[in-house]
C-alpha cells in the first residue's frame, strides 16, 4: 500500500537582496518558504524588533562583506520551536542574534542555538533589539582602544548618532567625562537631551575649531577622541584638541580623516579605525543587559515601522537623517 507523507512548510516574510548594491535597487520583500523540520540544533524565531542599522546598509551596498542573500543582524525575538538537541533554549524565551546576518529583517527566522543569545524578558523588547548595534561598539570602543579610568575624559563628534549617545551613556556608567561634539540642527534641544544622558560639554560643530574649545580640552586632558561624524573638518579637530599621546579613532561609517602630520609627530596623536566583530558580541552582552537593566543606557528611538516600508527605512539611515529606526513585527 502507498503511504502518502505531508511535509509542514512554514512561510515568513523577509527581506532579501538580489545582489549587492544601492539598497533600493537590490532589496525586495517577498515570502520565504522553508521546510517546517527543524535539523537538531536549530532554533526557529519568531521576530518582534529589528533595528534598520548603518552596517546593514554598508552589507548591502558591498561596503562590508556578505556572501548572504538574507538581510539584517540584529534584533529580539521570541523562540517558537526548537530542534532536538537543543539545551540551552526552550519555547517562549527572548533571544537576540550572537552572530551576524542571521536574516532579522523576516517575520521569523532559523538559527543554530549557538549563533543566538538568551535574554531576560524583562528586559524592554525596545531596547534589546539595539543591544547589539551601536551599543555594543560602543562598550568595545571604550574597553579596546584605549586604557580609560574612572576620571578620565573622552571626546566625540557625532554625539546626537545612536552611537554616540550610546558612548555618552557608557561612558557615564564607568566614571568617564565626555565632551560631545554635535552637527545637530537644533542645537538647544540636542545640548539638553546629550547632558541628559551625561555629557559634561556639549558644542555644536562650528565650536569644534576654535580657541575656546582647545581651552575647555586642555583643562579635561581627553585621552581618547571617537570619530562618529560624516564631517571630516571635526575630525581634525578633534584630533588637534586630544591630550599628548592620545588616540583618535574612526568608527565604521565615519568619514575620511585628514590630520596634519606635526599633530602626530609632536604630539605623539595615534589614529586608527574600529569596527565591531560580531564575535565579541557575546563578550560584551552580559554587560550590556546589566546597563540596560539599571537604566544606564536608554537608546533614543525614532521611529518604529513595517517591513513593508524597509525602503524608506533604509534610505533615511543611509543619508544619517534619522536615528535609531525599529522594525515591527
Amino acid at each position: 500500500m502507498n503511504r502518502v507523507m505531508s511535509v509542514r512548510m512554514m512561510s515568513s516574510m523577509a527581506a532579501i537582496k538580489s545582489r549587492q548594491g544601492s539598497p533600493l535597487a537590490v532589496v525586495t520583500v517577498a515570502a520565504r518558504t522553508a521546510s517546517g523540520a527543524l535539523q537538531a540544533s536549530d532554533v526557529r524565531v519568531k521576530m518582534v524588533y529589528a533595528p534598520v542599522a548603518l552596517a546593514d546598509i554598508f552589507r548591502i551596498q558591498g561596503n562590508i562583506a556578505s556572501n548572504v542573500s538574507s538581510c539584517g543582524s540584529e534584533g529580539v525575538g521570541v523562540v517558537e520551536e526548537v530542534g532536538s538537541a537543543v539545551k540551552g533554549l526552550k519555547k517562549g524565551d527572548h533571544v537576540v542574534p550572537g552572530s551576524a546576518e542571521l536574516g532579522t529583517w523576516a517575520s521569523t527566522l532559523v538559527a543554530s542555538e549557538k549563533d543566538l543569545l538568551s535574554v531576560p524578558k524583562d528586559l524592554d523588547a525596545q531596547q534589546a533589539a539595539l543591544l547589539g548595534s551601536s551599543a555594543a561598539t560602543a562598550l568595545r570602543v571604550l574597553s579596546d582602544v584605549s586604557t580609560l579610568s574612572k576620571g578620565d575624559c573622552i571626546i566625540l563628534n557625532g554625539a546626537e548618532t545612536p552611537l554616540g549617545e550610546s558612548l555618552i551613556q557608557i561612558a557615564k556608567a564607568k566614571g568617564i567625562m565626555t565632551i560631545s561634539v554635535t552637527g545637530a540642527t537644533n542645537i538647544k534641544e540636542a545640548e539638553t537631551r546629550l547632558k541628559s544622558f551625561g555629557s559634561s560639554v556639549v558644542v555644536p560643530d562650528a565650536f569644534a575649531s576654535s580657541s575656546a574649545f582647545r581651552k575647555v580640552c586642555i583643562d579635561a586632558k581627553p585621552k581618547l577622541a571617537v570619530h562618529c561624524s560624516n564631517n571630516s573638518s571635526t575630525a581634525t579637530d578633534l584630533a588637534r584638541a586630544l591630550a599628548p599621546g592620545g588616540v583618535l579613532v574612526a568608527v565604521l561609517g565615519a568619514s575620511p580623516v585628514t590630520v596634519p602630520s606635526s599633530i602626530l609627530i609632536e604630539r605623539g596623536i595615534c589614529i586608527r579605525g574600529f569596527a565591531m566583530n560580531p564575535s565579541t558580541v557575546k563578550d560584551t552582552f552580559a554587560e550590556l543587559v546589566g546597563l540596560a537593566k539599571s537604566g544606564a543606557l536608554k537608546q533614543t528611538i525614532s521611529s518604529t515601522t513595517s517591513l513593508n516600508d524597509i525602503q524608506s527605512a533604509m534610505s533615511s539611515v543611509a543619508s544619517r537623517s534619522a536615528g535609531n529606526i525599529l522594525l515591527k513585527f
